[in-house]
């Protein structure tokens, strides 16, 4: 998926470009990777969301991941990368499972 930015400014010279003297209308395409990883920046973005939202309890683990991109179980199985636990439990919830068990 392509995200446009109007506030990104690249200074190139005009000789870099090997244009004719005169008037042109440039386009370039800049695509964002983190780094080692093979992820686009937009994309990790939206798991970085999915992810927080997750955390915070304002979406499920199948909304979440599929806003991540992917299924629920690998969305499942990266909250650890993130420090997140996928159980929704506060410790005295635990506490009281555990009392009760």
């Amino acid at each position: 998926e392509n995200s446009v930015y109007k506030d990104l400014s690249i200074f190139m010279p005009i000789s870099e470009l090997h244009l004719v003297k005169g008037k042109h209308d440039c386009q370039f395409t800049v695509q964002l990777y983190v780094e080692n990883t093979g992820i686009t920046f937009a994309h990790e973005i939206r798991r970085l969301a999915a992810v927080k939202l997750f955390e915070l309890g304002r979406l499920s683990s199948g909304r979440a991941a599929q806003l991540a991109g992917m299924s629920r179980v690998a969305f499942l199985m990266i909250l650890i990368d993130y420090q997140v636990s996928p159980f929704s439990l506060t410790m005295s919830d635990l506490e009281c499972e555990i009392r009760n068990a």
